[in-house]
């Protein structure tokens, strides 16, 4: 069982304010004290400053029970206190049947915390209307309920744990997981794949020059790459597959006499009578394409590794 902290009395005395002398708040309630309510008080009531303390702590009672007795999921000290700041002054009632309320006991502790904002509102002169002063304290225990966050998860983490359930990293945080340089980076390494599985395929179906026949089952094989995404960590490290083709190491020789290039009887298409030195052949620009995407490849695997270090370092709870 809790009880509110130094700090969230504090809280409380910040935005109640003490006043000796019965008086009606901004909503037409009349209150005394560090806002206390209720039937007990009526106009032209006056108390000291030892009476005040004395109702604060009385009222602090019944919210404290009231929290302890809805919450139902592990808390931390400071979102204890913005709980029971907050409902020292909608009421327990209210507090109970608040969205705020049925966000936190399904384990949404940050929805819970934006709707603790959405109270900021009163009826002035009967109509309702948003009160800066309400704003700005609705604020400030959202961000008290906030603030442990991280203790939260790390105990959720052991309660786990202790019960034998896997526990897992959670993603880093982002606004907008689409953009990370993880996904960025696997859709790179996903292009190289797929642009050098398609230049393969495209020189097998005009000529099969590198020795597949076209009939060869690989040929239409996906590249056999693992791309991580934004929600699932990985760890990928290329293997000795995945390594790049050896680059050519002789490339054709310029041959000087033109005369020995005129093309034979046996030569499919017409080649000018003074062609100057051979052109590499198809073969040799697959190769080239191969070898290039294949380095892409590496590359942009090693930049998802790199990435997914450096979020660990900096997005890591």
């Amino acid at each position: 069982m809790f009880k509110i902290s130094p700090e969230g009395i504090a809280l409380i005395k910040r935005f109640e304010g003490l006043r000796l002398e019965a008086y009606y708040d901004d909503v037409g309630v009349l209150t005394i004290g560090w806002g206390h309510t209720g039937r007990d008080v009526f106009e032209g009531q006056v108390i000291t400053e030892a009476e005040a303390e004395a109702l604060l702590a009385k009222d602090l009672q019944r919210f404290e029970s009231g929290v302890n007795g809805a919450v139902k999921v592990r808390i931390t000290q400071s979102m204890f206190d913005a709980l029971v700041s907050f409902s020292y002054n909608v009421g327990v009632s209210a507090m109970k049947g608040s969205t705020a309320l049925k966000r936190l006991n399904k384990g949404d502790y940050e929805g819970a915390a934006e709707a603790l904002t959405w109270w900021n509102k009163g009826r002035v002169n009967g109509e309702l209307v948003v009160l800066r002063g309400l704003s700005i304290r609705r604020s400030a225990e959202a961000a008290l309920f906030l603030r442990d966050l991280d203790q939260v998860d790390a105990e959720n983490d052991d309660a786990r744990s202790l019960a034998g359930v896997e526990v897992k990293e959670n993603p880093p945080r982002r606004n907008n997981p689409i953009t990370t340089r993880t996904t960025g980076g696997a859709a790179t390494s996903g292009a190289a794949g797929a642009g050098a599985a398609g230049a393969v395929l495209m020189d097998d179906e005009e000529g099969g020059e590198s020795g597949n026949d076209g009939d060869d089952d690989t040929a239409d094989m996906p590249a056999e790459t693992d791309e991580p995404t934004a929600d699932t960590p990985t760890d990928p490290t290329p293997t000795e597959d995945d390594a790049p083709a050896e680059e050519p190491t002789e490339q054709p020789e310029p041959v000087e006499d033109a005369a020995d290039d005129a093309p034979t009887a046996d030569a499919v298409t017409e080649v000018p009578a003074d062609t100057a030195p051979d052109e590499p052949d198809k073969q040799d620009y697959t190769d080239a394409i191969v070898v290039a995407l294949g380095v892409l490849a590496v590359l942009a695997a090693i930049y998802v590794i790199a990435a997914r270090i450096d979020d660990w370092f900096k997005y890591r709870r």
